[in-house]
Formats: structure tokens, C-alpha cells, sequence
């Protein structure tokens, strides 16, 4: 098994849902009620609005949000994969953008307003078959108008490791002297932990910028009851930030 697919094992019987399952099949296993009622109080705290906006804030404390306009200027506009999904067939056969597409339009944008006036988008397959997100991503960024010539893409990364590692070579065939790193606020911590250890390894003078967007949003405002009460939109961006935390612990003791 590969360093990465270990990881995406241990991170899925980490995330709250995983191990509340297991918990509780070990507490039924057991006979032990009570830890069948921690693993359930477990799942419910997770799955709540009010839990997954305090997780939230730790995770995206690092990077905070800034507007495209006050971004500053650099060499190059890396994009990191996870905006796209595979394509629908029979609905839209072309592309299919997930709830983190922000990072293609952000980038659109920074480049438009002249923050660079190159994108890199860096993001290997996206399904079994090998499709490469990064090619779609290249061609969604010229309906954006942004120039075929503009884009340069890496099509072979898994992780966001290699999203650094492999991306390097380029950024350093382009002259980057300075990055703007985009993506979601709760994944761009790590991401710019990994390309910082990545230039470093490679003695590169590069700086990176987090330009970071789709912040974790969950509507509970309706009623003060509602942020205590559990939802399955809760529970999604819980196990997607413990996915990132444990990223983040991963790249700090130097995890590939």
C-alpha cells in the first residue's frame, strides 16, 4: 500500500463518521453500552453547525481571506487541484465543477486584474481511469478568458505533496520568484507548508502567497436551536477538516 493510500485510510477512520462507527461496532462487539453512546454523542457534536464553524476556525485561521484586489502582484498563479470531479455523461459531458470550483474563478480573476500573467494549475486524475483534472482545468480557464498560452498545467500529482513536488520544476522553469498559492481556506495551510518544504528541499527562492477562497459556509441562522441540532452539511465540512488537520499533521513530521 502507498504512503498516500494509507493515509486516506487512516484519515477515514480518523474523520468523526469513521470513528464513531467503529466505536460503536467495537462497543457492540463488547457489549459495552456506554461506548455505543459515546460514539453516537460523538457523531451528533461533529454533525452540528456550531462544532464545524469552531473547527473551521482553527483550520482557516492561518490564511485569512483577503479580496483578489489586495492580493500583490507575483510571477505566477498556481491553482491546486479539486475543483473539478469527472464529467457527467449524458448531462454535461465536459466538465463538473465541485463546491471548491472558486479556485478556477479566483484565478480567472487574479489574472485578469494583472496580479500575473501566468496560472499553473497542478492536479492529476480524477477518476480510474486516469483522467487528468488539470487538462479540463486548462481548458475551463480559456472559456474564462484567460489565453491557452497563459496556462501551463501538471497533470500526474495525487496529493497535495505532489501537487508541490511536482509543480516545483515548472514554477522554476517559469523564473517564479513569487507565487500566488490558490486555494480553499481550509486546505491552503498545508498546501503552503508543502510547496514552502518542496522549495526548500530544492534550494529555491520562491515565496508563497495564500490567495485562499471557498471558506466553509454553513447556514444556521434560521433559528439559535439549529447550530446545536445535527445535519448532514455540518457533518461534510467536519470530516473534510479533520482531512486537513491531519494533512497538516502529516506534512509536519515530513510525511510524503
Amino acid at each position: 500500500m502507498e504512503a498516500f493510500e494509507l493515509l486516506k485510510l487512516i484519515t477515514t477512520f480518523a474523520s468523526p463518521l469513521g470513528f464513531s462507527l467503529l466505536l460503536a461496532l467495537l462497543g457492540l462487539a463488547l457489549a459495552r453500552r456506554w461506548m455505543v453512546l459515546l460514539a453516537l454523542l460523538w457523531l451528533w457534536g461533529w454533525s452540528t453547525p456550531w462544532a464545524a464553524h469552531r473547527l473551521a476556525a482553527v483550520v482557516e485561521a492561518p490564511v485569512p481571506l483577503m479580496a483578489a484586489e489586495q492580493l500583490p502582484t507575483a510571477d505566477v498563479i498556481v491553482v491546486l487541484g479539486g475543483a473539478l470531479s469527472p464529467p457527467v455523461p449524458g448531462w454535461n459531458p465536459e466538465l463538473n465543477l465541485t463546491s471548491a470550483g472558486d479556485r478556477v474563478l479566483l484565478a480567472a480573476r487574479l489574472y485578469h486584474l494583472g496580479k500575473a500573467p501566468r496560472i499553473l494549475f497542478t492536479g492529476g486524475p480524477i477518476n480510474y481511469f486516469g483522467d487528468s483534472e488539470a487538462q479540463t482545468a486548462g481548458e475551463l480557464l480559456q472559456r474564462l478568458g484567460v489565453p491557452a498560452a497563459a496556462i501551463s498545467i501538471e497533470r500526474e500529482s495525487r496529493t497535495t505533496r505532489e501537487n508541490a513536488s511536482l509543480s516545483l520544476p515548472l514554477l522554476q522553469g517559469l523564473g517564479a520568484r513569487r507565487v500566488l498559492l490558490v486555494s480553499s481556506a481550509a486546505h491552503l495551510p498545508r498546501s503552503l507548508r508543502n510547496f514552502q518544504d518542496a522549495a526548500r528541499a530544492a534550494a529555491a527562492a520562491i515565496e508563497f502567497v495564500p490567495a485562499a477562497c471557498d471558506p466553509v459556509e454553513i447556514f444556521d441562522n434560521q433559528h439559535a436551536l439549529k447550530r446545536w441540532l445535527p445535519n448532514t452539511e455540518a457533518l461534510a465540512a467536519s470530516q473534510m477538516l479533520f482531512k486537513q488537520l491531519l494533512g497538516l499533521l502529516w506534512a509536519e513530521v515530513g510525511g510524503d
